[in-house]
């Protein structure tokens, strides 16, 4: 490496920010230059041994001990990598919004392989916004207008299983956005609690995430309008935050109001306008006006398939509410294969131990047991337990419930066995009780068939 003339190792320097695979475009936009020269770099680089090319994530990769060299090379001063570190950062939010529009398309298996494939760099990229100061106040307002609002209402990086921004990062983004004067200030403070409030949320904390929202959709409503569709984003998410809590009063016509908004400002195929559709099911459901829920689901399904195709996550996610609404009708025969259908593929497009995935495991073993399948509930009770243990932790409300969901399946089961025994014992005397009884009668029958004259 010391070989390498002062502006190669510079931008050897530079490029170590990068903790795992990087392509020629992400070269160029951390050493601020064309693709084409990144390119030729990577190609000197590569022949000096210096880079490898990864096949599988199709990008070139730094050897853990030749990245720890590189950044600690004399040329490259604290200032030098702090901008590299601050471009680096900027790159990744770039990607993560691109993902998130490809993954409102019929194109998210391709957003949910990008971002699984990025782990690594974006677990590094929201490392170094909390760590390093330099690169927060560098990097807070592209957070807030391109991460935010997609982060927040995408679910990209949830649904690839992939590192978020922590509570703690954005409530930083927040106090920076706060900082900044005038309209632009509160629209990118509100971007950040609707970041914060999302992130409460996906780890099961709604009643703390409510208040943002809401704070969230008073601000975009003032500042943007009621039509914008951030401000339309806001009352979505307010709504199904509200569902989550089992506030469906309150919900109802915060549901209905994003509903009409939503086919009046984009559109009856547009994605959030679906969400809304799904949120309304999901309040109507929850009052018990299961006619009016099932449509609603149905309409949300048909749409989703059209629109976002038959394995997208949220058409999983219509197929999965529609087979819950059918269940709470009792209505399990047509609910258990639409479980049965939302449990494979989930399976298949976000893997065996996404959260969503172990939801749908316990969803049908929920079905099987409602139907007194106890037999067939409790292993995928069980099954579900085991996941929820190793992905979510044993204390998270989720896996309690699975613990306690088997205990009352095995509790059943024994139950109906014992019954089912009782109910043996009971028809096996009442053989030996016809067995004892033909014995007693059988003399007598056979004496008087013999007293009968010829």
């Amino acid at each position: 490496m010391c070989a390498l003339d002062r502006s190669t190792q510079l931008q050897m320097a530079q490029l170590s920010v990068f903790p795992f695979s990087f392509a020629e475009d992400d070269a160029a936009a951390v050493l601020g230059t064309s693709i084409d020269r990144a390119a030729t770099l990577l190609s000197e680089l590569y022949g000096h041994g210096l880079v490898l090319f990864n096949r599988v994530a199709n990008g070139y990769v730094m050897h853990p001990l030749i990245r720890q060299q590189a950044a600690a090379l004399p040329v490259a001063d604290s200032t030098v990598i702090e901008q590299s570190q601050a471009a680096f950062v900027r790159r990744m939010t770039e990607q993560v919004a691109r993902w998130a529009e490809l993954y409102r398309s019929p194109s998210f298996g391709l957003a949910l392989s990008l971002a699984r494939q990025n782990a690594v760099n974006l677990e590094e990229a929201w490392r170094l916004l909390l760590d390093v100061p330099a690169v927060l106040q560098q990097c807070w307002e592209q957070m807030a207008s391109r991460v935010a609002p997609n982060v927040g209402n995408e679910h990209v990086l949830w649904m690839a299983g992939v590192p978020r921004p922590s509570l703690l990062l954005w409530e930083r983004l927040q106090a920076y956005a706060k900082d900044v004067q005038g309209a632009a200030g509160r629209v990118a403070a509100a971007a950040c609690a609707s970041g914060a409030a999302e992130s409460l949320c996906l780890d099961g904390h709604d009643a703390e995430g409510v208040g943002l929202f809401r704070q969230a959709l008073d601000i975009r409503k003032k500042e943007l309008g009621s039509k914008h569709p951030d401000t339309i984003r806001s009352i979505n998410n307010l709504a199904g935050c509200l569902d989550d809590l089992d506030q469906y009063a309150a919900a109802e016509p915060i549901c209905h109001r994003a509903l009409r908004l939503c086919r009046e400002v984009l559109g009856r195929n547009h994605p959030d306008t679906i969400t809304s559709i799904n949120n309304l099911a999901v309040c109507l459901q929850g009052q018990d006006v299961y006619d009016e829920a099932e449509l609603k689901y149905c309409e949300a399904l048909k749409l989703s398939h059209k629109v976002l195709g038959p394995e997208h996550p949220d058409t999983i996610t219509s197929i999965n509410n529609l087979a819950i609404c059918l269940d709470s009708q009792g209505r399990y025969h047509e609910a258990e294969p639409r479980f049965r259908q939302a449990r494979r593929l989930r399976r298949k497009v976000l893997g065996p131990e996404h959260p969503d995935t172990i939801t749908s495991i316990y969803n049908l073993a929920s079905c099987l047991n409602d139907q007194g399948r106890y037999a067939a509930a409790a292993p995928l009770y069980r099954e579900a337990l085991g996941l929820r243990r190793k992905v979510l932790g044993p204390e998270h409300l989720g896996t309690v419930e699975a613990q306690e969901a088997l205990v009352r399946c095995m509790q059943a089961k024994v139950h109906q066995v014992s019954v089912s025994r009782r109910r043996l014992l009971l028809f096996l005397l009442f053989l030996l009780l016809l067995v004892v009884l033909s014995v007693f009668l059988a003399p007598q029958s056979r004496s008087r068939v013999s007293a009968l004259p010829a």
